[in-house]
Formats: C-alpha cells, sequence, structure tokens
C-alpha cells in the first residue's frame, strides 16, 4: 500500500472540510489496521481512499453483513445438500470479521441480512429438498438464532426483502440492463466457468446456459444490494467471490472478508 498517497489524499480531503490534521492521523491508523484483516480487493489504494473519506465524515461505521442461509456444508464449503435454521456458515465468518472490525474500531453498526429470497430458487429449493414454506420458516430460524448471539453488541439481524422491499424489482430491472449489453458479454462467461463447481453442487445436470442466467442473476442481485447500501450510508461486508467486481461499477464501499464458501 503506497500509505503517503493514501495520507496525501486524506489530507486534502480534511482542508476541504475544515477537519483537523490529528482526524487524518486518527483515520490513517485505522485504516492501516483495517488493511491488515482485509482482503486484496478492499486492499486496493483506490478503495482504501474511499473508506478514509467515509471515516473523516464518520463517527460510526456502518456495515451491511449479507448472509446466505443455513446451507449444509462440509469443510467449510457450502454443499446446497438441506438447510437448517441455525447460524449459517457465511454468517458465522461474517461475525467474527466484524468482531475484529470491531477490536479496531469500536463504534461499529452492523446490519446481518439473510437472503430469504432464495426460497423462490426452485434449483435451490430441489437440491435442499426443502418447500418454500420450510424454507422460509428455516430463515426466520435463523435471524432469531443469530440475533441471540449478536444481539448484546447491539447488532441487527433481518431478511433481506424484509429491509431492501425493492430487492426482486430492482434485481429484474437490472437482469434486463446488464444481459443486453455486449460489454460484459466476457464477463459473463469467464464469471460462469469460475463458479461452475458451485453450480454442480447444487444441480450435476445444469447446462451451461442455465449457469449463465444465474451468473448474470447474482450480477444483478450484487449490485441492487450495493446501491441499497450506499443509499442508506452501509459500508458491504462480503466473503471472496468474483462478484466483488460489481461492486466497483456502484459508489458503495466493501470490505473484503477474506474468507471462501464455495
Amino acid at each position: 500500500m503506497d500509505w503517503p498517497r493514501v495520507q496525501a489524499a486524506l489530507r486534502q480531503q480534511a482542508r476541504k472540510q475544515a477537519l483537523g490534521m490529528e482526524k487524518v492521523d486518527s483515520v490513517m491508523q485505522i485504516l492501516e489496521n483495517v488493511n491488515s484483516i482485509v482482503g486484496p480487493s478492499t486492499q486496493a489504494r483506490q478503495v482504501i481512499v474511499r473508506l478514509g473519506y467515509y471515516l473523516l465524515s464518520n463517527e460510526s461505521i456502518k456495515v451491511l453483513a449479507p448472509c446466505c442461509p443455513d446451507y449444509t456444508h462440509v469443510e467449510g464449503k457450502y454443499t446446497f445438500q438441506g438447510l437448517r435454521g441455525g447460524i449459517s456458515l457465511l454468517a458465522e465468518k461474517h461475525i467474527s470479521f466484524v468482531e475484529k472490525l470491531a477490536e479496531i474500531y469500536p463504534n461499529v453498526e452492523v446490519l446481518f441480512l439473510y437472503a430469504d429470497h432464495e426460497g423462490d430458487d426452485y434449483e435451490l429449493l430441489a437440491s435442499t429438498k426443502t418447500s418454500r414454506e420450510d424454507f422460509a420458516t428455516q430463515v426466520e430460524n435463523s435471524v432469531k438464532t443469530t440475533r441471540n448471539k449478536v444481539s448484546q453488541n447491539g447488532w441487527r439481524v433481518e431478511k433481506m426483502t424484509d429491509v431492501i422491499t425493492t430487492l426482486l424489482d430492482d434485481e429484474t430491472r437490472i437482469i434486463e440492463e446488464i444481459s443486453n449489453d455486449s460489454r460484459y458479454t466476457a464477463r459473463f462467461n469467464s464469471e460462469t466457468i469460475s463458479r461452475m463447481e458451485m453450480y454442480r453442487r447444487i444441480r450435476r445436470s445444469m447446462q451451461v446456459e442455465e449457469m449463465k442466467r444465474r451468473t448474470i442473476k447474482t450480477a444483478a442481485q450484487y449490485i441492487a444490494l450495493a446501491n441499497f447500501a450506499h443509499q442508506a450510508g452501509y459500508i458491504i461486508c462480503n466473503h471472496t467471490t468474483t462478484n466483488l467486481a460489481w461492486y466497483l461499477q456502484t459508489d458503495a464501499l466493501f470490505l473484503h472478508n477474506p474468507i471462501s464458501v464455495y
């Protein structure tokens, strides 16, 4: 990390905001500590500088952590062979990450959002041998179980569509926009290839065109989530995935939790 250039950018921003240079020094220390726990997607200088701007302007950090439902997993990788109602693998890992973040910057507000809309995915329902009703019940159980774990920190846990009420409409609109944009054709193809192993855990006979549609849909979900997070003043906490690059096409800030669950 080119810390002198980061500091120069923050000093310039602080002068614009009429802030003292001691604020810059404080933010620099926080950024160096945060840089030690995040993955490479956040360690890019441009991302770190934007995070620094956020810290200059805000007395607290608001973190939004999207979480998969409690799918079965083996050795830290989702198998999608069943669904339970406990704290999901990804939620557990995000909790550990934000606990480290809170040690660096105690004034952290966290909102964990369980992806309840995945209960509308017939492939996931078939793979987990779950009905839509049972899926909804298990996600609700996960929300309650996770709340019990993190409520002592003042952190919130909700279902995603309860908070982002326009999520499904936004996703549909964005799918239409990006699927017809030739600039993304090669990108969708490469991302589909990188995600094939995960897709085949869901259904071994899944065809490439089906996989590509899922890739486009997931990209749209990430963009929709990023737009909401930016508008609501949240920084997204996200695991290692090819989809992190879609955040860079939005105004959202994100913290790369360097763990893989796929």
